[in-house]
């Protein structure tokens, strides 16, 4: 088995330490209220980014951002295989139903009613 190099995680501790380190100098150092929502978090992304691709010197440019958009690609083909509403709508009745032997809401309108009832939308 090829042993991984440690050397690759450098782009997630650059993205890491930006993100935190920024939202802990905004917090605590500079006082600024709520300071981790205030982080340029794309800045910290596209950091890690330019980390990423200075670290391959066998790929042009091109080839890396075509590895990369290929990465992308393969994340939402994963969306793909998230269930609608609906269907998880009946996979939770189904498993309320095998635990209490009855369904728990009518359809998914009286579902989604109950949820806009609790969160007052």
């Amino acid at each position: 088995m090829k042993k991984g190099n440690p050397i690759a995680l450098l782009p997630i501790g650059v993205f890491l330490a930006l993100y935190l380190g920024l939202g802990l100098t905004f917090e605590y150092v500079l006082k600024i209220p709520m300071g981790f929502y205030n982080v340029p978090i794309v800045i910290a992304f596209l950091a890690a980014i330019l980390v990423a691709c200075l670290q391959n010197k066998s790929l042009s440019f091109d080839q890396k951002l075509e590895v990369m958009g290929r990465g992308v690609g393969d994340n939402l083909r994963m969306a793909e295989l998230y269930p609608t509403r609906e269907d998880a709508y009946e996979r939770l009745e189904n498993h309320y139903k095998r635990i209490f032997h009855r369904r728990k809401y009518a359809d998914i309108r009286s579902l989604l009613r109950r949820i806009n009832k609790l969160y007052d939308l």
